[in-house]
């Protein structure tokens, strides 16, 4: 009986002692995970989408990997969705719908 009242106790310190460590590393992933203060994206101002007057966005959509998809519609051209990087403002490019040149960038 003393046999297994020890083994019961050493489980129960050994039980004790991992959730200690799972503890430990969770709080250490934390502090990792978190950001200093002043980083994150930095402010770029007013940008500017060179579209023509009469421009509409008619959709907006993140994509998770910093860059913001804008739907465009108006303006005297065909429907069209801009891809812009969210780090600085600048266009990466254009899709046009309804085909390859219908519409310069």
């Amino acid at each position: 009986m003393a046999a297994v009242k020890g083994l019961v106790a050493f489980m129960s310190l050994l039980l004790l002692l991992g959730l200690g460590l799972l503890g430990y590393g969770m709080v250490q992933k934390s502090d990792e995970m978190r950001q200093p203060e002043g980083s994150g994206l930095a402010a770029f101002g007013p940008a500017g989408l060179d579209e023509p007057a009469g421009t509409r966005i008619t959709h907006m959509v993140s994509d998770g990997r910093g860059r913001v998809l804008l739907g465009l519609t108006g303006g005297g051209r065909p429907d069209r969705v801009a891809v812009i990087d969210a780090a600085d403002g600048r266009r990466l490019g254009t899709l046009t719908v309804g085909g390859a040149g219908a519409a310069p960038q």
